[in-house]
């Protein structure tokens, strides 16, 4: 892809980087009202229940994996699309070319792994809330910097929109071969 610079979808980065702001910074004001809470009541409003704690766990085990997993997914499904000649859900009308209906997977793609990694911390902040067990601060901790590694920048948008575009070519060749190609 020639001249991507010139192509990026300024805008739909700058929407993907504000939704992940406002699910970090969503995550943090929740967890900060929960550490508030417990430290001024001396106890969680549960104290001495671990159900809820022992759930954020299993959800964090389960969700942070799924939030690497299910991107990668609706990616595949929406490129697969993309090379059939149908442009992903969400595609902006300008999209009509490569870049845009990229711009718009990335996004999607994108919000979803963070959405998943939000709702994990979410759960352990509210697992905190009731109970005062530490280790959900450290779950929300460690979903916080997961969240922070992927977010969303020019030149990470830029690199991958370029490495999809030529994984379409090359199926698009394929394509065009056919079975006996």
């Amino acid at each position: 892809m020639n001249d991507t610079n010139e192509l990026l979808p300024v805008q739909q980065l700058r929407a993907t980087q504000i939704i992940a702001v406002a699910l970090l910074l969503g995550l943090g004001s929740f967890a900060g009202i929960a550490v508030w809470l417990v430290q001024n009541q001396g106890g969680g409003l549960a104290a001495g229940m671990s159900v809820v704690t022992w759930v954020a766990m299993g959800a964090f085990v389960i969700e942070v994996p799924l939030s690497f997993i299910v991107p990668r997914l609706v990616i595949r499904r929406q490129v697969k699309g993309i090379v059939e000649g149908k442009p992903p859900p969400g595609s902006p009308p300008i999209a009509d070319g490569i870049t845009g209906q990229l711009a718009a997977v990335y996004q999607t793609s994108t919000i979803l792994g963070l959405a998943l990694l939000e709702g994990v911390g979410f759960l352990a902040s509210t697992a905190y809330l009731l109970e005062g067990r530490i280790e959900n601060l450290g779950i929300v901790g460690v979903v916080s910097i997961v969240m922070i590694m992927r977010f969303p920048t020019a030149n990470r948008l830029l690199d991958w929109i370029e490495q999809q575009a030529e994984a379409i070519e090359q199926l698009r060749q394929e394509r065009a071969l056919g079975p006996g190609g």
